[in-house]
Order: structure tokens, then sequence, then C-alpha cells
């Protein structure tokens, strides 16, 4: 919770004005974090390389969850490539009927990708991964946007199929998965975030009806038609707040705002995490070393 009149103002005000203020309480406080680095090399035998998407919400808003991956993705054997220069995939611009500005920007991210010889691309926010992997759509017959959008993987997934040390951490939560659109039916993973988390002693996961059903959040519609995001979110936050879990698991930037907008409007006492940070705390990763 921590600003329960937040919740009173945004539903007092103009539906437009009620999302941007419910938005703005949601957005995580901001603490000193190192930077992610450059290069990071893999712990015992590599496995492969990875070149880590950063996005812009994810690395602006949620950057522990930026070094969750990369710590986890070297301890799971892989070196980790961060490209400089790095700006919006073009997500938020197709969000906003913008082909033009999507395709700019998906060019920019072709070539910054592109860093040498890398087996993955990988992503923390399920809608840059959603997007990349089709990139080939808004980029026609250009074989290098092909081989990117094929390479292209959630970093929950390839954690979930390469397989990490045990955590070292018990973490006694009760948590719920919702499954963002962009990374269940976009992406087609589900099971990945799930299987990660039972490997956590301590986790109890709780099965979140229509878990795959959407927040509301649907990149910007929050914003653009916030009468139907706030019922997509009201039904959203039931069916959360019938599962009795402490944590919400979600592994998308717009959806972890919106559902926390909601879970501080309902004044739940839930907190909403990526996946990643989650995992992180339980095998240990310290951030300021």
């Amino acid at each position: 919770g921590g600003r329960p009149w937040i919740g009173g103002l945004a539903r007092s005000i103009p539906p437009a004005l009620g999302a941007w203020v419910a938005i703005a309480a949601a957005m995580p406080p901001r603490r000193p974090m190192p930077r992610l680095p450059s290069e990071l090399v893999p712990t015992g035998k590599s496995r492969g390389t990875a070149v880590l998407l950063t996005g812009c919400p994810a690395a602006t808003l949620f950057p522990s969850t930026q070094l969750a991956a990369a710590r986890l993705l070297q301890r799971a054997g892989v070196r980790v490539v961060v490209p400089p220069g790095q700006r919006c995939c073009g997500a938020l611009a197709l969000h906003l009927g913008d082909a033009a500005g999507a395709r700019r920007l998906a060019r920019h991210t072709t070539a910054t990708l592109a860093v040498g010889p890398a087996d993955w691309v990988v992503t923390t926010a399920a809608g840059c991964g959603a997007l990349v992997r089709e990139y080939d759509h808004l980029l026609v017959d250009q074989p290098r946007v092909r081989e990117l959008a094929r390479r292209t993987h959630d970093a929950l997934e390839l954690l979930a199929d390469l397989g990490l040390p045990p955590p070292v951490h018990p973490l006694a939560r009760s948590v719920t998965v919702h499954d963002p659109c962009h990374l269940a039916h976009g992406q087609g993973v589900r099971v990945a975030v799930r299987s990660l988390l039972a490997t956590v002693p301590g986790v109890r996961l709780v099965e979140l009806e229509d878990a795959d059903v959407c927040c509301g959040s649907a990149g910007t519609y929050n914003l653009t038609q916030p009468r139907m995001a706030r019922r997509l979110l009201a039904r959203k936050i039931e069916r959360i707040a019938a599962t009795g879990a402490d944590v919400v698991a979600a592994a998308n930037p717009g959806c972890l705002l919106q559902i926390r907008a909601g879970v501080i409007t309902r004044g739940l006492p839930v907190t909403v995490e990526h996946p990643l940070d989650l995992l992180a705390a339980a095998h240990g990763v310290e951030w300021m070393r």
C-alpha cells in the first residue's frame, strides 16, 4: 500500500487523469543501484552468449529486474552482453498507432543488438519480446531481422530451459502468477515462470483464476482507454484478492504498474513483483558489490 490517499484521489477525478495518478503512485521508489555492466562473464563453464535488450520502461523504472536477469543468466553459465545506445524497441509507438515511428525504432534496435555472435537475445519486458519476435512483420524481407526474431526469448523462458543452481535462500511467501498477454499469448510462455518459482523453498504457488486475462494495461491502453482498463483491472484485482496470496508475480513492466495501481486503490496487503526479482532474492544475488 504505502499511500492510501492515492486510491481515493484516483477514483474522484476524471478517468483519464485518474489513470495517470494511479500509475504514478504505482511507480517503484528510486533507490541507489549499481550500473548494469556492459558484459558479465559466466559462472563456471560457458553455455553461450546472450544480448540483453533492456527496454525503456523496464530499464528506467525496474533496474533491479535488469540486474536480476543478468546475474541469474550469469549463474546459469551465460555470458551476458548489454549493448550501449539502446532506445525503445518500438512497442509503445506501435501501441499508439505510429507504425512509421515503430519501424524507425525497430531498425535502430536491430542495428544496436548486432554486437557480434550471440546465441540469444533476452528481455525482461514481455511487451518488448513480443514485438521483437514479430519484427519481420514490421521490417519485411530482411534476413537479419528474421534471425533476430528467431533468437529472441524472455529471460524467464531461457532460464527455465537452461536451469539454475539450487536457490540458497528460502522465501516464505504465497505467490500467485499473472500471465501478461504479451508473454502468454504473444510468446506462449506460461510454464517457465511457475517452474522457476516452484524451485524456491518456502514459496507456495496459488493459481490465479483467469491468470492470462488482460489486467487492463495493454501497452498504453490503460491511459488511452481508462474506463475499459479500469473494468479489466477491477476484475483482475478481485481474482487476486480471492487467492489470499501475499505476492503477485508479473513479468511485464506495464502489468506491474497496472496491478500495483489496483492493489493500492483497493488497499490490499499484497506486493507486486517481477518473478526475476523474487528469484534473485532466493539465489542471493547481491546488487551492491
